[in-house]
């Protein structure tokens, strides 16, 4: 179904025909949030959210936009406050098919939007620990399965069409790269990807190519 938003009789947005499930309303101080959850239907699940405020009351309620999409189910209390600040939690799932299958993926990442009265945007930097706690947990992981280690493969991607990762360590390196990019850590992200892939793999052949491709990806809407 189509829904079409009213602020009164002036109707502020018509949101496109999908599956509409959750809905949620917060205040903070004079300023009035409401999320509309949409089903899109994706064949691993697939939320997004529309996000609306009224500034002040008396203003003309506006709408702020909306999430990429999230590979998790809807969530109808999405809200969350940091020093006077509304945020809203969900999962990134732009990397989600990133040189692997949906079902061997590990690569969601979680991403934080910040509501302002006017604004929708992302904004990771105030749970930069959280992403750096991740970060030791990845660390502790990738210690173990190098121990497990028999053989090195050759490079960090196989090299047929499918151009998966060669292994399991691959995919979390690209993990905790990401998760130090959300951090704020952008030299160590880059830093410590390298090191590791000239460490564990016969060749660097297609490191600079998944550098590309990240960076292609987080351009997009920004961590």
């Amino acid at each position: 179904m189509g829904i079409a938003i009213l602020d009164n009789t002036l109707t502020i947005r018509k949101l496109p025909d999908a599956y509409y499930l959750g809905y949620a309303y917060l205040k903070s101080g004079d300023v009035s949030f409401w999320m509309i959850g949409e089903y899109t239907g994706g064949a691993h699940c697939c939320a997004r959210y529309h996000f609306f405020s009224r500034p002040a009351p008396g203003i003309r309620l506006r709408y702020l936009g909306a999430t990429t999409g999230s590979s998790e189910g809807l969530d109808e209390e999405p809200f969350i406050c940091r020093n006077g600040v509304v945020y809203f939690t969900d999962t990134d799932i732009r990397f989600l098919y990133f040189h692997t299958s949906y079902s061997q993926s590990i690569l969601t990442i979680p991403v934080y939007y910040r509501l302002d009265a006017t604004s929708l945007s992302v904004d990771n930097r105030p749970f930069r620990q959280n992403y750096l706690a991740v970060v030791h947990e990845i660390d502790d992981i990738l210690s173990d399965v190098l121990r497990k280690r028999s053989t090195v493969p050759e490079s960090i991607l196989l090299h047929d069409e499918s151009e998966f990762f060669s292994d399991e360590l691959g995919q979390l390196l690209v993990k905790r790269t990401i998760l130090y990019l959300y951090a704020g850590e952008d030299r160590k992200a880059w830093s410590t990807f390298d090191r590791d892939v000239r460490k564990y793999y016969g060749t660097r052949r297609t490191l600079g190519k998944i550098k590309r491709e990240i960076k292609r990806i987080l351009k997009g809407t920004g961590y």
